[in-house]
């Protein structure tokens, strides 16, 4: 089973602050909507799991890192995946990356 998972999205000026950049409440927004997608598709969103297991997901600390500044009408691919589960703790991953020309670039 292939656990990543992607939306290809455009910005839009709700996404953005005073100065049209991408906010990274928004950012936050995105991952949390494909996060959400994600879980449905690997069978573990909450209302399954509040069902089947009598439990519920937290998010319990968040660390952004921003290598470049995605702008209002950017077409960007929003990226997430879980990460191999530890006891009780699983991490997720996210990236965001421009889609430019057709093709996506990456830059770190």
């Amino acid at each position: 089973m292939n656990n990543l998972y992607s939306e290809d999205i455009k910005v839009i000026s709700t996404h953005c602050d005073t100065i049209y950049r991408l906010s990274p409440t928004a950012m936050l927004s995105l991952f949390e909507a494909v996060a959400d997608a994600n879980t449905i598709e690997l069978g573990v969103d909450g209302p399954t799991l509040r069902y089947r297991e009598h439990a519920f997901w937290v998010i319990s600390r968040v660390r952004l890192e921003i290598n470049e500044i995605i702008n209002d009408h950017d077409d960007i691919r929003v990226m997430t995946w879980p990460a191999k589960a530890e006891g009780l703790r699983c991490g997720r991953s996210y990236r965001i990356l421009k889609i430019r020309d057709e093709r996506l670039e990456m830059r770190d």
